[in-house]
């Protein structure tokens, strides 16, 4: 850990805890800061707070779209909410998710109110967009073990149990009233639940996640008595990684000790708080950091495969090499950033600390 990271996180837990503090931010933290998504929090980055303000706008007037229609967002505002100064909390766009037999209704008023669809396609959601704001309407909730886009796990039973919480995310949702309208977020419990699916599923699937998701934590624990959710995330395999992730905002953000979080392994607390500052904001810190994990765990040809699915007998080498030509020609337009050989000889010490988190271990609460 970098003097400005340790600096970083000195000024984090004075802005969310009041820890006091000596530290004065220099242009080193704040690129630290910037690279982690949480400068506004430190800061009054008026540009981020700017863009704050046009989400929470876009929330309310979501909220106001789609009267009738039953609906929640989640993360974003959701996040926000437990902040002492919502408007502070770094936010990128509006996630939001209703009834499947809603979805093209929903579609039809996004679109009479302005917000324009997006080209850009993904497995669980389609994006709107409005200005500088952009909306997701999503299908499912990212993380959902062997889901959409979710955590490949051998569990038989985690996936279900999961969705079988998430049922009633959107009857259960609550309307918080701000000076900008309106907004509807999940309660306690599910914000709670997604948090530990995104959180988990973007270090496992993707290039990892900054020190904004540690402050959502972080935050969130400070003020709900997370304790009494241990039933539902023990059920699912989630309660040992809510509690390593209370015990990193213990020992590096400021947050009063839980004694509910139990006495995690300082070896692993640090390889946690290690891996969260390598990454970046969802890996933007080292490129590859996915595909290393990705080739760690299987092998090129698979990962060839995955990309193109009709790859497959004598034709999987011509794949093999369009797929590492493609990659080549992306890095040489600058559409690409090029992968230092430390960050895949740096994946297995990845996978092995990940493997730590016992991600949807339930089988044995099991009748």
């Amino acid at each position: 850990m970098t003097d400005a990271q340790k600096s970083l996180l000195s000024l984090l837990a004075k802005a969310i805890f009041d820890t006091p503090t000596n530290v004065v931010v220099t242009s080193e933290i704040l690129d630290e800061a910037k690279s982690q998504t949480v400068n506004s929090i430190i800061t009054n980055d008026y540009n981020t707070i700017a863009q704050n303000i046009r989400v929470i706008n876009a929330h309310a007037e979501l909220t106001k779209i789609m009267e009738g229609i039953p609906f929640a967002t989640f993360k974003g505002y959701a996040s926000a909410y437990y902040y002492k100064q919502p408007v502070y909390r770094p936010m990128g766009d509006v996630d939001f998710i209703t009834y499947s037999d809603r979805y093209d209704e929903t579609v039809e008023r996004l679109l009479a109110a302005g917000w324009e669809r997006m080209n850009s396609s993904h497995e669980r959601h389609v994006s709107f967009r409005k200005g500088k704001v952009e909306l997701e309407l999503h299908t499912e909730i990212k993380g959902v073990p062997n889901g959409k886009d979710g955590i490949v796990t051998t569990s038989k039973t985690a996936g279900a149990k999961v969705r079988a919480l998430l049922e009633d995310l959107i009857s259960t949702a609550r309307v918080v009233n701000t000076q900008h309208g309106n907004i509807i977020i999940p309660d306690d419990f599910h914000h709670g639940l997604i948090m530990l699916l995104h959180v988990a599923s973007h270090i496992i699937n993707d290039g990892g996640i900054g020190l904004r998701h540690i402050c959502d934590w972080a935050t969130y624990v400070y003020r709900v008595d997370v304790n009494k959710f241990k039933p539902q995330f023990e059920s699912v395999g989630l309660w040992s990684f809510a509690c390593q992730l209370t015990s990193v905002c213990s020992k590096y953000l400021g947050l009063p000790k839980m004694d509910w979080s139990g006495n995690q392994d300082n070896a692993f607390l640090e390889g946690f708080i290690e891996d969260v500052l390598a990454s970046g904001n969802f890996g933007n810190k080292e490129a590859g950091r996915r595909a290393a994990l990705v080739l760690h765990r299987s092998s090129f040809a698979e990962m060839t495969k995955n990309r193109y699915p009709q790859a497959s007998g004598l034709h999987l080498p011509i794949y093999m090499v369009r797929n590492a030509l493609r990659y080549g020609l992306l890095t040489i337009a600058g559409k690409r950033r090029l992968i230092k050989p430390s960050t895949f000889t740096q994946a297995k010490t990845r996978d092995n600390l990940y493997k730590q988190f016992r991600l949807f271990e339930c089988e044995e609460n099991d009748e």
